[in-house]
């Protein structure tokens, strides 16, 4: 590859990192009055926003973050040809969870990257992520823990996809990038856990303020 070839997909992944990096629980928070940093657990994610500002606000931060992986999955597909989608769409895709985790417009502060990881994998590898959103529907069910059903899911979607891929039906960047995925959020997710061991964790409900997020 070229000097200026790799230049050009560098440049395009930061473009998929910044389109990630956009704040859309931070932005809905500031539409309705409220900096969603500074109350409840401090994360600009749908499930702290859910529960400080109501179901629709939290409906509309999932979608808006799920947006951002998929808009960044669409920008490989429009960049590259067909034959390097296989490549590019994972790391176009990881590059949005990272942005997205690390936001540079709250100083690399962010989300969990539970919701950006389902827009990338919804389009990546639909089945596999279907099924790992049925894992976090029973977890939610059985325990009603957010935390618990999105490490959950989280853990489910790299064995699922190692299973195509040990029958050549998944490339070696998407199976890369969901470990990625997954290792990055259970990195944010370590208060999380450390509060499901001391049975200090808060279950989920809407409009909850008090409750710690997921």
């Amino acid at each position: 590859m070229a000097l200026s070839q790799i230049a050009a997909t560098a440049l395009c992944h930061q473009l998929a990192f910044f389109l990630g990096a956009i704040p859309v629980g931070f932005l809905v928070g500031r539409v309705m009055g409220a900096d969603v940093r500074k109350q409840g657990s401090g994360n600009v994610g749908a499930t702290n926003v859910g529960r400080l500002l109501g179901k629709k606000a939290g409906v509309i931060t999932l979608l808006g973050d799920m947006i951002k992986g998929a808009a960044a999955v669409g920008l490989a597909l429009l960049i590259f040809p067909s034959s390097a989608f296989s490549i590019y769409g994972p790391t176009f895709g990881a590059a949005a969870i990272a942005g997205h985790c690390f936001s540079p417009f709250l100083r690399f502060r962010g989300g969990k990257g539970v919701a950006t990881s389902l827009g990338v994998f919804l389009i990546l590898a639909t089945y596999p992520t279907l099924a790992a959103v049925a894992v976090f529907a029973l977890a939610l069910r059985c325990f009603g823990y957010v935390s618990l059903s999105s490490l959950s899911a989280a853990a489910a979607l790299p064995i699922l996809l190692g299973f195509q891929f040990a029958q050549h039906n998944a490339s070696p960047a998407l199976l890369g990038a969901a470990i990625a995925a997954a290792a990055l959020i259970f990195l944010r997710h370590s208060t999380n856990i450390s509060r499901l061991r001391l049975g200090t964790e808060k279950k989920f409900s809407f409009a909850c303020r008090t409750a710690a997020d997921s």
